[in-house]
């Protein structure tokens, strides 16, 4: 990606020049030549765009940031011909969220969602489009699931399948959930993976003998409080060296984070 550039043996020198209503401030590369310019109002509010420069070539980097909240931004990078490169979201200066990432003519040529693990930025999923809007699922790994409600009553059970619809590794992967046990919840940035008792959910060929369901995994839940919830796990994806006629490493792995909104409906005391 054009907007990639490197960043390793990089000063930062701060100057900050004014007009009567705009403050600017700059970067610079350890070549000194110009590497960011950002724009505050008279109050260091930041304002909503910035320039980017390129060090070997100095050819501008156009972005467009508009501050969400303290902690989230919204980037915008753009071409030299005006259309836009890639978008999508900063928290605490890590992506996170869907970014879209477009060719120059304006196609859309993929669709990246991070999460924020750890503390790091973590390529969750990664989503391939030709110029016709085509998935290409050479190079995308990706899952989708379904919920049999969004809204729920109080100790209703709300059901979740999940598919790996293009796994990283191969079809012959399995997949299975890892989810908190009760009591427990994960972190927003599942720092306490290793510290919380956790249930393991098997895939739908080990737990009820489907054929060919290795990609596929379903739970149900439920809740006794009413309110907001976030249901948080993650859909780790698993092969043996031998499925991928691979000498090296027993067991290849990778994991999926995801996080799902649902609404528990209060008793209705009119009834």
């Amino acid at each position: 990606m054009k907007f990639r550039f490197i960043y390793i043996i990089i000063i930062f020198l701060f100057s900050c020049e004014s007009d009567d209503k705009i403050k600017t401030q700059s970067t610079y590369y350890v070549s000194r030549n110009l590497k960011q310019k950002k724009f505050y109002d008279i109050n260091s509010n930041r304002l909503d765009s910035s320039k980017i420069y390129f060090d070997s070539t100095k050819r501008i980097l156009k972005i467009k940031d508009v501050s969400i909240n303290d902690s989230v931004l919204k980037s915008t990078f753009f071409y030299e011909n005006g259309s836009i490169e890639a978008e999508g979201f900063y928290k605490n200066g890590l992506k996170f969220n869907n970014w879209h990432f477009y060719r120059n003519d304006g196609t859309l040529s993929q669709k990246i969602e991070y999460k924020i693990v750890n503390g790091e930025q973590y390529l969750n999923q990664r989503m391939r489009f030709d110029v016709n809007g085509v998935p290409i699922y050479e190079g995308s790994h990706f899952y989708d699931y379904e919920t049999s409600n969004d809204t729920i009553q109080i100790n209703e059970d709300v059901k979740f399948l999940f598919h790996l619809k293009n796994p990283f590794f191969s079809p012959k992967s399995d997949v299975y959930i890892l989810k908190p046990k009760l009591n427990y919840e994960f972190n927003n940035d599942f720092s306490n993976l290793n510290e919380i008792e956790l249930d393991t959910i098997y895939s739908l060929v080990k737990t009820h003998d489907m054929k060919n369901q290795n990609l596929s995994v379903a739970f149900a839940l439920n809740f006794s409080k009413p309110g907001n919830k976030i249901v948080k796990g993650i859909l780790v994806e698993e092969i043996d060296k031998d499925r991928m006629e691979m000498d090296s490493l027993d067991i290849l792995q990778t994991r999926y984070y995801f996080d799902k909104a649902l609404y528990v409906l209060p008793i209705d005391t009119n009834d």
